[in-house]
């Protein structure tokens, strides 16, 4: 089995047996014309997703939403869209899926190693690191202390820039 840096199975050979899957996928995940032989073939190709081919819908099944690859976008909005208000509610990793990941199409992780951290605190000014909480899991929090609204309000209008 050859699996590409996307996680995105390109050939797939039974034991002493013909080619049992081979498909070559666009960046947006919307299959290339290729011939195969297959009885049962594997549901999950692009980005590891489980390929919905019942009803000839041909989406991909991120688990909260469903990507179409001949549109390159999601039919349902993001569960979590508030979160991201700047953002259109059918983005997938804020539309830079080079430095964030979307695992279920629902909710941002933005990861917990050190170059995460760093990365972070980069984007934000540096006088405003002392607000910004990274917890184990990769979760981002602010922690403003005592300030008052309006200082909140401020800093909050700063950050967004910076993203």
């Amino acid at each position: 089995m050859h699996i590409t840096l996307l996680q995105n199975i390109k050939l797939g050979l039974q034991h002493g047996s013909y080619n049992k899957l081979s498909r070559d996928l666009r960046p947006i995940g919307d299959a290339r014309e290729v011939e195969t032989v297959v009885r049962n073939p594997y549901k999950y190709k692009f980005n590891s997703k489980e390929y919905q081919d019942e009803l000839a819908l041909d989406w991909y099944d991120y688990g909260a939403r469903n990507y179409d690859p001949a549109l390159g976008r999601f039919h349902n909005m993001d569960r979590f869209s508030e979160k991201y208000y700047s953002h259109t509610p059918y983005h997938y990793t804020k539309n830079n899926p080079v430095f964030f990941v979307d695992i279920n199409g629902d909710s941002l992780d933005i990861g917990t190693d050190k170059y995460s951290r760093r990365d972070i605190n980069l984007l934000v000014r540096n006088k405003n690191e002392k607000y910004i909480q990274v917890n184990e899991k990769g979760n981002l929090s602010l922690d403003f202390g005592d300030l008052s609204k309006e200082e909140i309000s401020d800093i909050l209008k700063e950050m967004e820039w910076s993203f």
